[in-house]
Formats: structure tokens, C-alpha cells, sequence
């Protein structure tokens, strides 16, 4: 271009572990003004039935020795889908966010807002119509079903989980337990995410769900436990399954009532020390059902 007498944009990716930065040389003369755009196209994810797009943004500038010249990084999001779109939201800003407008139908939104000192921007947000946020797992090792619910918008599906319709055997099971022919007793442990972004109503809907599920435990029959978890768990009961009774139930409940949200999230001590307890309650002998109610809104901090 310098050869011949021309103005040239050279656009390069100086770091390959951030896609978004782009580094620009031209010998386009000082002073002069230049409107540049750039597209780039990136995949949603799917989490927990989240739509997710998460954009990293450059902030380690000693790493990679580049001066800073800007006060904040404005951004603006629009989000549209013929379904309608709902529970839409952009945690890392959240506290920054100059405007958020949604239409009338639901399937149209725009969000702007300003960001400065955190490295990575991200857009969540669920369609209307897609799968409903629960789903059963089954661990072979342990024979424990686990039903993970990120609903958390009514108790619907947490009373299915526990519902005490869904599990009979024929005539003739569990006779040497001496128990009720048609019964088969369960191990249940709530596993409940009590984390920062559960607060407000999220919460409150949480507990009232978890709540009426202990209510429908059979009293003289199941085993259960609550663990509670943020950034740490907290079992209710000392690392052990616990008869249903009025006086558990009751201290289960008073628990629940008595705790906040708040903290980070990290989802895997929970659900371990879950197993495990049912693990070694199974030493006890007897045939049961095995399951873990985990509830979460699915905003995993670790």
C-alpha cells in the first residue's frame, strides 16, 4: 500500500486466548477519522436451560502491554425470538444496567449498560415453549435417582419429585421390613441452593417448594436429610438420613424458614456429600428408593 501511494487497515488477533481483540495498524495519516466494524459470530450454550453467550473482555492490559485509555465499555444486547423470550439477564452487570426494555408480545428485548474492571460479559436468558427445567439422572453405583430442578418459578415440579404416588411394588415386597405391602420407603435428600443469585423471590418460592415437599414425606416410612449450600455445604442433619417424623419434619421446616441467600455456588460438595450419605445409610439393609431433590437456578460461581 506504501509502494503505492495507498491507505491500508491491517485488523490481526494478537492473542489466541481471547478471540474479541483485535489489534489494528494503518498508515492512514494522524488526526484522521476512521469508522471500522467488525462482526464476529459466536454460539449460544446451553446451561440449565439458559441460552448463554458470554463474551470475554480484555482486562490483564500489564499481561498483554497495552496502555488502557477509557473510563468504561459500553455495551447493548438485542435479543429477539418469535417463542418470546423470558428470564433474561446479564449477571456479571448487574447494578450497571442503564435500560432494559422488553415489548409487549415478550419476544423482543434491548439491554444497554456500562462495564469496567470484570473480564467477561455474559447474556443469559430462557425461551418460552423449550423443555421444562427438570430432569432425572441415575447413578449406578450408589442406585440413587437425582432429580435436578432449575425451575424455580412454582413448586410444581419439586412436589412431582417427591410426590409419594410415584413409587409402589407389588404384593409380597419389603414383607420382612414389616412395612405397608404397596410402600417402598425412600432415602430423599434436598439438596437446595441458598446462594446470592437465589434471593428475593427466588428464594421464598424455594423454601414454600421444599417445604410442601417434606410435607408429603410418609411419616414412619422415608428417610431424608436437607443440605443447604453456597460457597459451602451445611447438612441439617449430622451426615445421616433421619426418620420422617412430626418432630423432624418440623425442625427441617423451621430450618428452611430460618435461613437467607446469599454467597457464592459451588455445587459439587453437596451433591457429594448427598451420595455419600445415602451411601452408607444403605448399610442399614432393607430395600429402598433412593433419591437426591436438587434445586438450583443453575448460576454455578465454582
Amino acid at each position: 500500500a506504501k509502494e503505492n501511494n495507498e491507505n491500508a487497515i491491517l485488523i490481526s488477533q494478537p492473542h489466541k486466548d481471547i478471540p474479541n481483540v483485535f489489534q489494528i495498524k494503518t498508515n492512514v495519516d494522524s488526526g484522521s477519522k476512521i469508522s471500522l466494524e467488525i462482526t464476529i459470530e459466536q454460539y449460544l450454550k446451553k446451561k440449565f436451560n439458559f441460552n448463554e453467550l458470554t463474551i470475554q473482555i480484555l482486562n490483564n492490559f500489564e499481561h498483554y502491554n497495552i496502555k488502557p485509555n477509557y473510563e468504561f465499555i459500553g455495551f447493548s444486547f438485542d435479543v429477539s425470538d418469535e417463542c418470546g423470550i423470558y428470564d433474561i439477564s446479564v449477571p456479571s452487570a448487574m447494578g450497571i444496567i442503564d435500560n432494559q426494555i422488553t415489548d409487549k408480545m415478550g419476544k423482543n428485548c434491548r439491554i444497554n449498560g456500562k462495564i469496567k474492571d470484570i473480564n467477561e460479559l455474559t447474556l443469559k436468558y430462557k425461551i418460552k415453549g423449550e423443555l421444562e427445567e427438570s430432569y432425572a439422572l441415575f447413578d449406578n453405583r450408589s442406585n440413587t435417582f437425582c432429580h435436578i430442578i432449575s425451575n424455580i418459578l412454582g413448586d410444581s415440579m419439586m412436589t412431582a419429585a417427591a410426590n409419594n404416588d410415584n413409587y409402589k411394588v407389588t404384593e409380597g415386597t419389603n414383607k420382612s421390613a414389616g412395612l405397608d405391602k404397596t410402600i417402598v420407603p425412600r432415602r430423599v435428600i434436598f439438596v437446595i441452593d441458598k446462594s446470592g443469585s437465589m434471593s428475593g423471590g427466588k428464594w421464598r418460592r424455594t423454601v414454600s417448594a421444599t417445604i410442601n415437599a417434606l410435607k408429603l414425606l410418609r411419616k414412619g416410612y422415608d428417610r431424608f436429610n436437607v443440605i443447604l449450600f453456597d460457597h459451602d455445604a451445611h447438612v441439617l442433619f449430622d451426615q445421616m438420613l433421619v426418620l420422617s417424623n412430626e418432630e423432624n419434619i418440623d425442625q427441617a421446616i423451621k430450618s428452611m424458614e430460618s435461613k437467607s441467600a446469599g454467597g457464592g455456588t459451588d455445587i459439587n460438595e453437596p451433591l457429594t456429600k448427598a451420595v455419600n450419605i445415602i451411601k452408607n445409610d444403605i448399610k442399614h439393609g432393607d430395600y429402598f428408593m433412593n433419591q437426591i431433590i436438587f434445586m438450583t437456578d443453575g448460576e454455578v460461581s465454582n
